[in-house]
């Protein structure tokens, strides 16, 4: 008798945790990352890859033992991963089931970086280290340098850890120049212990928005216009142009996305 079913897979991060990244993109080199040496730190990983669900697959189908096999990169997220499971068989049978994972490093730094800010924001910006490992240690934190700010201060900072022992710096930042731009940090012990994180910071003017629409039919070749006013800073304008076929082409303009959900 053939037993199968399908099952719907979500990997959804659901809290922090003692936890870390198992897959690696590139390496960073801040003058912290060498080579490898007698009593040295491994070289530096760049973590950049932080989605808030891991996996999502609606369409698994088992073999007919009911058992499937998923494969997957793990995220960079410092954090703990909640699985949740929904099948049914062939018989219209229902079950469903959670599970969670995690994996460990025992060296790890992590920046509190605010998303989103405004051209002119002068922000303190801590970094937090921890220092799993069973020896005390001193520990340089640096970041990368960027034209997209500015910053006071020294670029290096020196920090001592204890084992066990979480601690923190702090950079004095001030936001320049428009756009998503990215900001890199990394930690290096003098005995073990390298890590570094890239997150995604976007700078907005510092002004009010205005946003023009104009709707219209066309056919044939046209001509449209539309104001940008004389005192918009530069830089900011943007043009956004959609043409549709008909009315269902605007109803499936969304369908993508749709599709794609959930997703980070």
């Amino acid at each position: 008798m053939r037993r199968f079913a399908m099952v719907a897979v979500l990997l959804a991060q659901v809290g922090c945790a003692l936890s870390a990244p198992m897959r690696a993109e590139s390496a960073f080199d801040v003058g912290l990352t060498q080579e490898a040496t007698p009593g040295s730190p491994r070289p530096t990983k760049l973590r950049s890859h932080f989605p808030e669900a891991l996996l999502w697959r609606p369409e698994v189908i088992t073999d007919d033992a009911g058992d499937a096999r998923l494969v997957f990169p793990v995220a960079d997220s410092i954090t703990t991963w909640r699985v949740f499971a929904t099948a049914n068989t062939a018989r219209g049978q229902l079950g469903a089931g959670t599970a969670s994972f995690r994996a460990f490093q025992d060296f790890f730094v992590e920046p509190d970086v605010p998303p989103v800010l405004t051209s002119g924001d002068r922000v303190h910006l801590p970094v937090a280290v921890f220092n799993y490992l069973d020896r005390e240690q001193r520990v340089v934190v640096s970041l990368e340098e960027a034209d997209w700010y500015e910053l006071r201060g020294e670029r290096d900072q020196i920090v001592k850890l204890a084992p066990k022992a979480v601690s923190s710096v702090t950079f004095d930042v001030t936001a320049k120049r428009l756009g998503t731009h990215a900001l890199v940090v990394a930690a290096r012990g003098e005995v073990e212990g390298a890590d570094a994180v890239r997150r995604a910071v976007t700078v907005w003017p510092d002004g009010r928005e205005r946003t023009n629409v104009l709707n219209t039919r066309v056919a044939g070749k046209t001509t449209l216009s539309i104001d940008v006013p004389a005192d918009a800073l530069p830089g900011t304008a943007r043009l956004v142009c959609k043409c549709y076929p008909g009315v269902f082409g605007s109803l499936l303009d969304g369908l993508d996305g749709m599709l794609r959900k959930p997703h980070g």
